[in-house]
């Protein structure tokens, strides 16, 4: 504290503190009605927003059952059926049952919708969920409005215009219960005149238990009108007062303060004119108010004690990490500059907006490199540098901007002609030049092109796709000679192409890029200008063929433990030189020499970890009699790849198993705390969090987000079945923040909601 106690960033912090402090003192002076109408305010707006809530959840479930409505009405069957008058039901028989297994389905979506109907008015039919009912009368009598007749019911229903009936006994299977009716007309807009209506009873206690929160929240009461002032839910409250208060509600304000203290608040539903009204009790209040006036004056003596240490140390805490980030920038920046600033706050200011200012620029940098990420990613691919995975290929490519169109195609190298061994600062520009115009007309000729320099008179062509062989020669040959009668007739230039073997995977790209390079040396000693195929020429056979690339490869796969892929590329070296090639024995030998480096230098790292494994194999392959066949030689160098790659990847199993362990024990460990992300879990393991998602789902083919929330929904369970504790209680315990987002993913994996499982173990 001794370096920033008397800055001015200190004292302007502790002063700030201080003055916050002597709120307190000036609240314990305000009078108990101040914080009564404070706590007023605070009801009012918690009844509120309470009663916002119900309300939205009414209109929601109404709206819910209006949109069922019109899409019912939309339904082909019904609208068939609606039209038919037929005397004879048992002809319309599969399209009522189709009907009824269409609208099934619906009961479960919306509790509102369990006991609809729909009835039919030519036909004299009602269709039910899964049920279908020639005689009405029959359904009626299971089914009936307490004290309405049969064809009081008929006729209630057809002259009713998308009207909710208001509270009315119902019965159902002799067990009596009042419900709120939904009534709309089929088909759409035929009222007065109607075919049929979909009837929607509605379980008034449904409807009540949407405004418990009034109830449970302030110890008051609720209840819903119509546009007739009649009572569609109420809770809290009874009947005859709702008819005293109702004659009381002012339309033009929505909270009113009735005689005896209550605060009455309503709301008007503006699609259907219904109003909501909720009543919090004067006794609420005033419990809310009372023991603020208790804690004010015990708190206002305490507080301004121990305020004083907490300003001294909040002005400390505060002020040190800019005093610090300011000597630092201080110690970077120009010493006149700063002097000429009036205080901390204008040198942060300036500096900062400089450092934003330099990392636009920085931004602008990289994006104007983009060019330069795409050459080096091609000169990366036709090396074989990149040639450890499918993978890894294309996750480099999106990082360059480079969208693959396939795995597998050709590689061309153009020459330009004319310039021979010239080489001067003015043939340089030209020549610059000559690959800039044929950069542009290629890609004119064809998208999507991938193409790369190799000297300063060399193009190099990247031909990827999914077609057959054949068509893609062909359409190279096409473009090729497309493009010398351009150059030649616009430009009066020429070249040469020499193109490789076809390769059937992005892994052997090297390969064919090797036999471009052939190709187009060989098209160097002829005359003629033109396209040279690699198949079309003679293979030299007097060196043996193990270009750099190959080693590359070779070298990387070894270390990488890729014995696929080692294996891959040395079957490709044996058949550039056993199959295309004679060697002389002397080569032969030469060529096994190389290859035995090649390995030695891949194990080196492997022979100080585990030399007692790796010294046997390394002596009997340098022991390697040349003077076998190859096919035996090749054999063993399988069999060293083998072992080799084995004990890399045991290495790697190794790490990767501790690695998964770790994290699977600090999901344990903390998975009640809401706050445990990726990042938090690859800090624990010290790795990338890319690297870590990817570790653990190779590992466990699960998904990191997956196994922590099965570990919370088994935790949870246990809670269900062992405690009695809320919801609410239980989300919070096993990390969740909200006991909604817990109820969804409790019913994604245990396929039903925590209640329902709840009372499972428990019966």
């Amino acid at each position: 504290m001794k370096n920033t106690r008397f800055s001015k960033i200190f004292r302007r912090f502790l002063i700030s503190y201080m003055i916050i402090l002597l709120l307190p003192l000036i609240s314990g002076l305000i009078s108990y009605r101040v914080f009564m109408e404070t706590a007023e305010e605070h009801s009012i707006e918690k009844s509120n927003q309470a009663l916002q809530e119900s309300k939205d959840i009414v209109e929601q479930r109404m709206l819910s059952v209006e949109r069922f409505g019109r899409q019912v009405a939309m339904n082909s069957e019904l609208i068939t059926l609606l039209n038919r008058n037929v005397s004879d039901n048992r002809t319309i028989v599969y399209s009522l049952r189709q009907l009824s297994n269409d609208i099934s389905p619906f009961t479960q979506t919306n509790d509102f919708l369990e006991n609809f109907y729909i009835y039919f008015k030519n036909s004299d039919i009602i269709v039910a969920p899964n049920n279908v009912y020639f005689r009405p009368e029959q359904f009626y009598s299971f089914n009936r409005f307490e004290n309405v007749e049969y064809e009081d019911w008929k006729s209630l229903i057809l002259q009713s215009q998308n009207r909710v009936i208001p509270s009315t006994d119902y019965v159902t299977d002799d067990i009596k219960t009042e419900v709120i009716t939904f009534i709309q007309p089929l088909p759409l807009d035929s009222y007065p005149e109607p075919s049929g209506a979909l009837v929607v009873p509605i379980e008034q206690n449904k409807m009540n238990a949407m405004l418990e929160s009034i109830p449970e929240q302030f110890n008051g009461w609720s209840y819903i009108l119509n546009q007739d002032e009649e009572i569609l839910a109420s809770t809290g409250i009874g009947e005859r007062d709702i008819e005293s208060l109702t004659s009381k509600i002012d339309e033009e304000s929505t909270v009113q303060k009735l005689d005896d203290g209550t605060l009455m608040m309503t709301l008007t539903s503006e699609g259907r004119d219904w109003t909501y009204v909720a009543g919090v009790p004067e006794v609420y209040l005033e419990s809310q108010a009372k023991p603020i006036k208790t804690v004010t004056w015990t708190v206002t003596g305490a507080t301004i004690f121990i305020g004083i240490i907490i300003c001294l140390l909040f002005a400390y805490r505060q002020s040190r990490p800019i005093t610090a980030l300011v000597q630092v920038i201080r110690e970077q920046s120009d010493n006149e500059k700063v002097g000429k600033l009036h205080n901390e706050y204008d040198f942060l200011n300036s500096n900062i907006s400089s450092i934003i200012s330099k990392n636009s620029n920085l931004q602008e940098q990289i994006e104007n490199q983009k060019p330069l990420l795409k050459e080096t990613f091609c000169k990366q691919l036709l090396s074989g540098k990149l040639n450890r995975s499918k993978g890894s290929i294309h996750t480099v490519a999106e990082q360059a901007g480079i969208s693959l169109s396939g795995e597998r195609g050709y590689i061309a190298i153009l020459k330009i002609q004319g310039y021979g061994e010239m080489v001067n600062q003015e043939i340089y520009e030209e020549l610059t030049a000559a690959r800039i115009i044929i950069r542009k007309e290629s890609e004119e000729l064809m998208s999507h092109l991938l193409m790369t320099d190799l000297h300063s008179d060399k193009l190099v062509y990247i031909f990827l796709g999914s077609r057959p062989p054949e068509e893609s020669a062909e359409n190279i040959q096409e473009l090729f000679t497309a493009l010398s009668e351009r150059l030649y007739k616009n430009y009066r230039m020429t070249f040469k192409v020499g193109i490789g073997n076809f390769f059937s995977e992005l892994t052997n790209i090297s390969r064919s890029y090797d036999e471009a390079k052939q190709t187009v040396d060989y098209a160097s000693l002829v005359e003629n200008n033109g396209v040279y195929w690699h198949k079309d020429i003679d293979t030299e056979s007097s060196i043996f063929y193990y270009p750099l690339d190959y080693e590359v490869r070779f070298l990387k796969a070894l270390k990488d433990g890729e014995a696929e892929e080692a294996k891959r590329t040395l079957h490709d070296i044996f058949v550039e030189n056993f199959e295309k090639r004679t060697l002389s024995p002397e080569m032969t030998a030469q060529l096994f020499h190389e290859l035995k480096g090649t390995f030695l230098r891949a194990s080196d790292q492997m022979i100080l970890n585990r030399k007692e494994n790796t010294n046997q194999s390394l002596d009997q392959l340098w022991n390697i009699e040349t003077n076998d066949t190859a096919d035996r030689i090749k054999h063993f160098l399988h069999q060293c790849i083998e072992e080799f790659c084995e004990l890399v990847n045991e290495r790697k199993k190794n790490a990767t198993t501790s690695e998964v362990r770790i994290i699977k024990q600090f999901l344990h460990e903390n998975y009640s705390d809401p706050n445990v992300t990726i990042y938090s879990i690859a800090e624990q393991v010290g790795r990338p969090e890319k690297y870590v998602s990817q570790l653990f789902h190779e590992q466990t083919n699960e998904y990191l987000s997956d196994y922590l929330e099965n570990i919370r929904i088994e935790e949870a369970k246990h809670l269900l079945a062992t405690t009695s504790k809320k919801i609410a209680e239980i989300a919070d315990d096993v990390g969740y923040n909200s006991p909604h987002s817990f109820r969804r993913a409790f019913k994604r994996v245990a396929e039903v909601t925590p209640n329902q499982y709840r009372n499972t173990t428990n019966q």
